[in-house]
C-alpha cells in the first residue's frame, strides 16, 4: 500500500500555473517544436501515473491526498485539450471508471467530451505518433464501454455535489454544477451514431455495435422503470385533483419513452443504411455483428419498439435484410464463399426473429411479397425458375430459407406454447370415456408433419375431431376442430345468395342489400368449417368435462363469415365470364361414363373388377339424402377431416399422406416420444453459473457455494431471479440442461408441494428456463452432486445398442460450453480453474468454451471480463471484455449474448 502511494507522490508534481497551460491558451512565445516537446513530456507523465493507478489491486486503497492530486492532474489534461496528451490519457485509462475509485465521477463529463473529440478527429489524423489511428479509436470505444451504463444507473443524481468547483476555475470547466448523469446520454448517442456511420476498421465496428446493444438495453430498462414510477405518481395526483384537467396524461406516459425510442431508431437507421454497402457486406464479422445488433431489439419492451402500433422500424429492418440477402446471393459465383453464405444464413435467421416478433408484417402485402421472393431466392437460387433449373447457393442457405418458410406458416402470428399437449395430456384432461389412445390415427404429411387424429363426435354431438400436430418447428400441440356439414336446404340457400352477387355491367348491387348477416354466416365452406379451440389454453388441473360443458363448448364456437364487400369484383376482369374448359376431374368423369356406355352397348354388365371404384356405378354420386346428411353418428369424422383438408385423394395417399401403423400401442407411443418428442424444435443451450468467494481456487469449494444460494451476494441472487423461470426437471417437457432428464414424458399436473427456503438449481431437480420461438436456455448452478451424476450417465443420443459406429461419427457434435462466473474479488479471475470445469459432460474432454466473469465494483454496476478459447466464430456481443453494465439489464444482456454465441456456432456448423 505504501509503495503505491509513494509511486503516486513521485509521479504527480505540485500544481502551479504552468501546469494548466494547454495548446489552446496561446501563452507560448517559444517555437512550435518547444511546445511539442512540452506536450510530449506531459503526455509521458500522464501515461506513467495513469498506468500506476489503473493497475490498482481491488484490495488496495489509495490515500485521499494522492487520489485528489491524481484527479487534479487528469482534470487539467482534460480541460487543456492537448491532443497528444488526451490520446495518451484515453489510451491508458480504459478501465479507470471500473476501479471503484471514490469521487471519480467528477471527471465523467470532461472524459466523455474527450472521447468524442479524439474519436472524431482520429478518423482523419494520427493525433499521437506512437498510437495508430485505429488503435486510438479502439481505446476510445473501450473507454466509452466502461461508462456507458453510468447515466441510466445513477439517473437524475447530480454529478457534482459541491457548491464550488474543487478542481479548477470556472473558465476552464464544463459547467457540471447543474448536470445530472442523464444529461450525458445525448452525447453518448451522438458518439455511437457518428462511429457507426464513419468507422472503417472491422474490430472497431464490431465493438461499437456491441456498445449500441448495451446502450439501448440500458435506456429501455431505465425508461420502462421510470415510466412505471411516473404512472404511479400521476395516479396519486389524479386522485387528489380529480376535478382538474391540467394533467397531461399523454405527456406523463410518453415523456420518458421518447429518448429510448430515438436511440433505437437512430441506431437502426445507421445500421440499415450501411448494411448493404460493400465495406460492411464484404466482411463477415461486421455483417454478423450488425445482424446480431438488430436481433436484440425485439427483446426490448413492446412499448418502445411498437409504440402506438407503429411498425415502421420493423418494416425498415425486414426490407433491409431482404435487400442484403438479394445483394449477397446475386453476386457472381467467384465472390461466393463460406463467409458470404454465413452472412446470408444469419440474415435469414434475423428475418425469422423479426417476423415472429412482429407478425403484423406478414399482413402487409408488399412486405410479404418481399419476404416470399427472398425465400424463393434461397431455395431455388433465383426467381421464377423452373424446377429443373433450381440451383441454391449452398445447402446451408437452402436450409436457412426453408427454416424461415416453415416459421412463417407455423410460428408467425401464433402464440408461444407454454407446454406440450399430446395424446396422454388429452387423456388426463378429458378422461378415458372420451379419449382412447388406441383409437388415434397417425398420419405423416410430406415427411415433415405428424398428424394424430381422434374421433370427437360423441364429445360435442357435432362432426368433430381432436388433432395433435407435431412439426419440425413446434412441439406437440392439440386442437379441437368441428366439421359443419350442409343440408340440401342450406345448399339451395347458398345458391340464392350466390345469385345475389354483383351483376356484371351494373354499377350497383341492390341484391346484396337484402341479404342478412345470418345468410352470410351460412356461406361458410360446406366441406369444412374449421373451429380452432386450442386445447393448450385449457387448464389441465380441472376435472373431467360433463355434458353441460360439452354444450357450452359447442355453442361458444363462432362461425367464420365473409364480409359483405368480399363478393364485389376487384377489377374489370372479374366482370368477364370465363369459358368453361375441361379439367382433369371432368375428363376422368367422362372416361368413367364412356366405360359404362361401352359395356352396355356390348350387352355386358358394367360391374367388373375395373369398375369397382366407379362412383357412378356404386351409387356414391346419386344416393343423396334429399333432406340432409344422415347425422354425425353415422359419419366417420377422420376421413371427412382429411378430405376437407385436401389430403384424402388418390394422388396424395401413400405419397404426401402416409398412415402409420400403431397396432402395438405401447411400443408405438414409446418410440414416438423417444424419436419425435425428445427431439428439440428449438436450439437448446445450457449456461453454467458459478460463484467464487474471496481466495477460492479449488473446484470443490466453488461448487459447494451453490448449495446455499441464500448466503451469496444479493446482486447475484437478483441476477438468478431475472434470468429465467424455475422449473422441475422431472416434469419439464422441454430442455433442462442435460440430455438425460430433458423432454420429460410426464404429463400429469404439476405438484410443487411445500415450498422450501432454499432450492438447488443444479439441474438434478430444479433449474432456470427461458425460451422464445427459436431458442431455449437452461441456466444451472452446478454442484458436486450434479457433476457426479453427469459422470455416471451415458449420452442417450449415442446409444451403441441401436446406433452403428458410422452413425455415431456423424452424430458427434460438441456444443460450445458457456460459463458465467461471479467473483467477489477481481484478482480471482486468473485463479479460476476453468480447465477443470470446461469439460464435455460425457467424454470428460476439454471443449470450446467462453467464460463471462462478473465483478461488482460499484453499487448496481458490474464489470464484465471475457475469456474464451480460439473461437473461429469470432467474439460475439453485446457482453464484451471490460464492459460495464447495470444489474437491471445484466440478465437480458446475458441471454442476448448466449443467443448470439449459439446462433454463430450453429451457422458455422454445416454438417
Amino acid at each position: 500500500m505504501s509503495s503505491l502511494n509513494h509511486q503516486v507522490n513521485a509521479q504527480i508534481a505540485p500544481r502551479n500555473s504552468s501546469s494548466c497551460v494547454g495548446s489552446e491558451s496561446g501563452d507560448y512565445s517559444q517555437s512550435d517544436g518547444y511546445v511539442d516537446s512540452i506536450a510530449a513530456g506531459k503526455s509521458l507523465a500522464i501515461s506513467s501515473i495513469c498506468r500506476i493507478i489503473c493497475s490498482k489491486n481491488s484490495c488496495e486503497v489509495i490515500g485521499d491526498e494522492q487520489l485528489a492530486k491524481f484527479y487534479a492532474a487528469l482534470y487539467d489534461a482534460l480541460v487543456a485539450k492537448e491532443r497528444i496528451v488526451l490520446c495518451t490519457l484515453l489510451h491508458t485509462t480504459t478501465n479507470l471508471f471500473s476501479l471503484g475509485l471514490p469521487g471519480v465521477e467528477i471527471l465523467l463529463p470532461n472524459y466523455i467530451m474527450a472521447i468524442d473529440l479524439i474519436l472524431t478527429e482520429s478518423m482523419q489524423l494520427q493525433l499521437n505518433p506512437s498510437i495508430p489511428q485505429a488503435t486510438m479509436r479502439h481505446s476510445c470505444l473501450k473507454a466509452l464501454g466502461s461508462v456507458i451504463s453510468w447515466p441510466t444507473t445513477f439517473s437524475a443524481q447530480p454529478i457534482c455535489t459541491f457548491d464550488i468547483n474543487p478542481l479548477g476555475s470556472e473558465g476552464k470547466l464544463l459547467n457540471i454544477h447543474n448536470m445530472v448523469y442523464l444529461d450525458i446520454r445525448v452525447r453518448i448517442l451522438q458518439i455511437l451514431i457518428h462511429t457507426l456511420r464513419n468507422e472503417i476498421a472491422p474490430n472497431n465496428l464490431c465493438l461499437v455495435l456491441s456498445l449500441c446493444n448495451i446502450f439501448y438495453e440500458e435506456c429501455c430498462a431505465f425508461d420502462i422503470q421510470n415510466q412505471k414510477e411516473r404512472k404511479n405518481s400521476s395516479n396519486s395526483i389524479k386522485s387528489k385533483l380529480q376535478s382538474q384537467s391540467s394533467i397531461n396524461e399523454a405527456y406523463l406516459a410518453d415523456e420518458d419513452k421518447l429518448f429510448c425510442r430515438s436511440v433505437v431508431r437512430g441506431i437502426v437507421s445507421a445500421v440499415c443504411d450501411n448494411l448493404c454497402k460493400s465495406q460492411w457486406s464484404s466482411d463477415r464479422s461486421i455483417c454478423v455483428s450488425a445482424i446480431e445488433c438488430l436481433n436484440a431489439i425485439p427483446a426490448l419492451h413492446a412499448s418502445i419498439i411498437f409504440d402506438n402500433k407503429d411498425i415502421s422500424t420493423a418494416s425498415l429492418i425486414v426490407s433491409s435484410l431482404c435487400r442484403f440477402i438479394d445483394n449477397q446471393l446475386m453476386k457472381p459465383p467467384m465472390f461466393h464463399s463460406k463467409d458470404l453464405h454465413s452472412t446470408v444464413v444469419s440474415a435469414y435467421n434475423s428475418l425469422n426473429v423479426w417476423l415472429c416478433a412482429c407478425p403484423a408484417l406478414t399482413e402487409i402485402e408488399t412486405c410479404l411479397k418481399m419476404v416470399a421472393k427472398t425465400i424463393e431466392l434461397g431455395l431455388t437460387g433465383g426467381k421464377n425458375l423452373e424446377p429443373e433449373n433450381y440451383n441454391p447457393a449452398s445447402q446451408r442457405v437452402r436450409d436457412a430459407a426453408n427454416c424461415l418458410l416453415e416459421h412463417v406458416f407455423s410460428s408467425v402470428s401464433s402464440s408461444q406454447l407454454q407446454g406440450v399437449v399430446d395424446e396422454r395430456r388429452l387423456l388426463l384432461k378429458y378422461g378415458p370415456a372420451i379419449i382412447d389412445t388406441t383409437r388415434f390415427k397417425h398420419f405423416l404429411i410430406n415427411n415433415s408433419t405428424l398428424l394424430s387424429i381422434h374421433e370427437a363426435t360423441q364429445f360435442s354431438n357435432v362432426l368433430s375431431v381432436f388433432i395433435v400436430i407435431r412439426t419440425p418447428s413446434k412441439p406437440a400441440h392439440a386442437n379441437f376442430i368441428q366439421l359443419e356439414g350442409k343440408s340440401r336446404e342450406e345448399v339451395k340457400k347458398n345458391e340464392v345468395i350466390e345469385s345475389a352477387r354483383y351483376v356484371p355491367g351494373s354499377d350497383t348491387v341492390p341484391q346484396c342489400a337484402i341479404i342478412n348477416q345470418a345468410d352470410l354466416s351460412s356461406r361458410s365452406s360446406s366441406t369444412s368449417t374449421s373451429i380452432h379451440s386450442l386445447v393448450n389454453k385449457l387448464s389441465i388441473d380441472e376435472g373431467g368435462i360433463d355434458g353441460a360443458k360439452n354444450d357450452q363448448l359447442t355453442h361458444d364456437i363462432k362461425q367464420f363469415s365473409f364480409p359483405t364487400d368480399f363478393w364485389q369484383p376487384l377489377c374489370k376482369l372479374d366482370e368477364v365470364p370465363c369459358e368453361l374448359t375441361d379439367t382433369p376431374t371432368t375428363e376422368k368423369i367422362l372416361r368413367e361414363l364412356k366405360q359404362i356406355k361401352d359395356c352396355l352397348d356390348k350387352g355386358q354388365s358394367p360391374i367388373g373388377r375395373r369398375s369397382l371404384e366407379n362412383v357412378w356405378l356404386n351409387g356414391g354420386a346419386t344416393n343423396k339424402n334429399e333432406v340432409g346428411n344422415e347425422g354425425p353418428a353415422s359419419i366417420n369424422s377422420i376421413p371427412a377431416f382429411l378430405y376437407s383438408m385436401g389430403l384424402l385423394s388418390e394422388e396424395c395417399y401413400q405419397k404426401e399422406l402416409v398412415q402409420l401403423d400403431s397396432g402395438q400401442c405401447d411400443r408405438f407411443y414409446k418410440d414416438l416420444h423417444t424419436m419425435v418428442d425428445s427431439s428439440p424444435v428449438r436450439i437448446p443451450q445450457t449456461v453454467s453459473l458459478y460463484y467464487v468467494k474471496r481466495g477460492q481456487r479449488k473446484v470443490g469449494e466453488i461448487l459447494a457455494n451453490m448449495e446455499n444460494i441464500m448466503n451469496l451476494d444479493s446482486t447475484f441472487a437478483y441476477l438468478l431471479s431475472d434470468l429465467g423461470d424455475g422449473i422441475q426437471t422431472k416434469s419439464h417437457p422441454f430442455w433442462t440442461g442435460s440430455w438425460n432428464n430433458s423432454f420429460s414424458s410426464d404429463r400429469k399436473p404439476k405438484n410443487y408441494g411445500n415450498t422450501c427456503d432454499n432450492y438447488s438449481l443444479d439441474g438434478t431437480e430444479y433449474a432456470l428456463y427461458w425460451s422464445d420461438n427459436m431458442m431455449e436456455f437452461a441456466f444451472i448452478t452446478p454442484t458436486v452432486k450434479s457433476i457426479e451424476m453427469a459422470k455416471n450417465c451415458k449420452n442417450p443420443l449415442l446409444d451403441k445398442t441401436t446406433t452403428s459406429n458410422q452413425t455415431i461419427k456423424k452424430l458427434q457434435y460438441n456444443e460450445i460450453k458457456i460459463l458465467v462466473i461471479w467473483v467477489e474479488r477481481f484478482e480471482d479471475i486468473e485463479l479460476f480453474p476453468i480447465g477443470d470445469l470446461a469439460l464435455d459432460q460425457f467424454s470428460n474432454q476439454p471443449v470450446e468454451h467462453i467464460a463471462f466473469y462478473l465483478y461488482s465494483f460499484e453499487e448496481d454496476l458490474i464489470k464484465v471480463t471475457v475469456r474464451e478459447t480460439a473461437l473461429k466464430l469470432g467474439k460475439p456481443g453485446p457482453l464484451i471484455d471490460e464492459a460495464c453494465v447495470s444489474k437491471y439489464s445484466l440478465a437480458s444482456l446475458i441471454r442476448t449474448t448466449v443467443f448470439n454465441v449459439s446462433r454463430r456456432y450453429i451457422v458455422e456448423f454445416d454438417k
